[in-house]
């Protein structure tokens, strides 16, 4: 599956949760690849459960990892001390960062190109 990743360098407070929204909507736009396509958050502080109840309302396949416990996964993530947006192919590899300020068509029209070329077995 591809990953939708959502870095935030810090707690998960309202713009995050707007952020995770806006994901979602990249996801949705996908159309038939909706289900190739992963959610996931790593936030830089443990999120409180009515946050991760909120967002996985936004979609319940939202995988939000957070705190000490994500720590190592976060620093997989070039510029995670500034959070940002990536995409990351089915191999594991990071295909595209973009800043949490990045323009969300962007975002969706760039995954759109990474699926469409995708040789499928």
């Amino acid at each position: 599956r591809w990953l939708l990743v959502q870095v935030e360098p810090g707690s998960c407070d309202a713009a995050c949760e707007e952020r995770a929204w806006l994901l979602r909507q990249i996801r949705a736009a996908q159309n038939r690849h909706v289900p190739d396509i992963g959610l996931l958050m790593v936030t830089a502080v443990a999120p409180e459960a009515t946050v991760v109840e909120r967002v996985r309302a936004l979609d319940p396949t939202f995988r939000i990892l957070g705190g000490p416990a994500a720590d190592g996964l976060r620093q997989t993530f070039p510029g995670a001390a500034d959070g940002g947006f990536y995409i990351v192919d089915p191999e594991g590899n990071i295909m595209e960062r973009f800043g949490l300020e990045a323009d969300p068509t962007g975002i969706r029209k760039d995954l759109r190109r990474l699926l469409t070329w995708t040789v499928r077995d």
